[in-house]
This record gives structure tokens, sequence and C-alpha cells, in this order.
């Protein structure tokens, strides 16, 4: 059996292979910028294109109408994204959300519209069929130890089937 030893100047992989230890060159200073980059970057861009939009067109962008207009129009993505927080906080995506979103719509108007049953009805029904198909992928991932891409990828595949056949 043999043991590896690693001197200060060099790094040892996961793998237990010996490199050359790489230099750190950027000052705390900028090491502390580029981490406030990485984590609000994108919010500075979304400011910065507001505020370009609202000069350019303020009788238009820059209206109550138009806020409500864009916030109501991507209120659905905004209830995705929230979902997509739980399983990317616990390390895994979930490549199933748009498949199950389809799935809820597809199902909730097929149950009011060929089956008379009341909005409240289909919502709760679509919600509690949600519910089943999270559980099903937590169990794939937790239980039987499939990765969560292969195993969220793969029942969006089956999910995309059963709205093509709910759907004719």
């Amino acid at each position: 059996m043999s043991t590896s030893t690693s001197s200060p100047e060099q790094e040892t992989t996961p793998a237990g292979i010996d490199r050359p230890a790489s230099p750190n060159p950027r000052s705390p200073n900028s090491s502390r910028l580029l981490d406030l980059g990485e984590r609000f970057g994108l919010i500075a861009l979304l400011v910065a294109i507001v505020i370009g939009f609202s000069l350019a067109q303020p009788e238009t962008f820059a209206t109550a109408a138009n806020w409500r207009t864009i916030i109501s129009s991507q209120s659905v993505i905004i209830v995705l994204a929230l979902a997509l927080m739980v399983p990317l906080l616990s390390g895994n995506f979930d490549l199933s959300v748009g498949s199950v979103a389809g799935l809820a719509s597809m199902v909730a108007a097929g149950l009011m519209a060929r089956d008379g049953l009341p909005l409240s009805v289909a919502c709760v029904f679509v919600f509690g069929l949600g519910i089943v198909i999270g559980l099903a992928n937590g169990l794939l991932v937790t239980k039987f130890g499939l990765n969560g891409l292969i195993a969220t990828l793969g029942s969006a595949t089956i999910i995309d089937g059963l709205v093509s056949w709910y759907s004719d």
C-alpha cells in the first residue's frame, strides 16, 4: 500500500494526483469585488436595463400599467423559479418543472372543460398531482440513488408523453 505525501507547493486532487499549487494573484479587495459581482451581477444588470428603458421610453415603459402587465405575465415563471429553488438548495436540479407545469395546465383545463369541475376543485386536484410527481422524483433521487438530472429528465419525458396522450 502506498501513501502519498504532498508538499505545501502541491495540491492533491480528489483522484489523489498531486499537481503544482496555483498561486492566488488576487488581492483580498479584488476577491471581495468579484464575490459581490458574482452574487449581485444579474440584479445590477436588471436594474441597469430597467433604468435604461425607463429613460429611453418614459411615456410607455415607466408606467404603472406596464409594470402590472409585466408582473402578471411573468407570475407563472416566478412561481416556477421559486419551486426550482428547493432542489437547487439541496444541490440538485429539477428538469421536470416545465413538464409538470404543462401537465398541470392541461389537466386543469381538461377537468374544467371535459368534466365540468369548478376551478377550485381542478386546482386542488392539480396541486395534489404536482405533489405526487414531486414525491416520486424525490424518492428516485434519495431512496434509489439516481442522479437528480437523470431522474427528472426521465420523469419529464414520461410527463410529456402523458400530456400528448391526454390532449390527443
